[in-house]
């Protein structure tokens, strides 16, 4: 289907409800964006386990993971990075970043606004240096 048609997002939208939830994951869709959180202290290896399933029915779909894309972010108030074992995808490790764009908004470990404020800031900078 051809980029920026309004048929598409509702496509997509009606294709992804096979896709498989969790109960000990939270699973948050919105058009063709999906994410996933564990909402607990220490990480489990239900996340992996997640990834696996969803990774199985992208397969089963004849969807591709973007992994370039695809992110871990571990938010966390310690003064120590948390040393987890890494999430993996077909057999590539999932990046683990600080500050990560959701849907227009930054979002970093520590939930602070700084890197939101930061960026739009710069951005609105940016678009009215063009304008003078």
């Amino acid at each position: 289907m051809p980029q920026g048609l309004w048929l598409g997002p509702l496509c997509f939208i009606i294709y992804l409800q096979d896709m498989p939830l969790f109960d000990s994951l939270l699973t948050h869709k919105y058009i063709d964006n999906t994410t996933l959180s564990e909402p607990i202290t220490v990480r489990s290896k239900l996340m992996q386990q997640g990834m696996s399933e969803i990774v199985d029915w992208s397969h089963r779909n004849h969807m591709k993971i973007n992994t370039s894309k695809t992110k871990e972010m571990l938010i966390h108030f310690r003064r120590k990075p948390l040393d987890l074992e890494p999430i993996q995808i077909n057999g590539n490790q999932l990046e683990t970043v600080q500050n990560f764009k959701l849907l227009g908004v930054w979002i970093s470990d520590n939930l602070s606004w700084n890197h939101h404020i930061s960026k739009t800031i710069a951005k609105t900078s940016q678009r009215l240096y063009l304008f003078t």
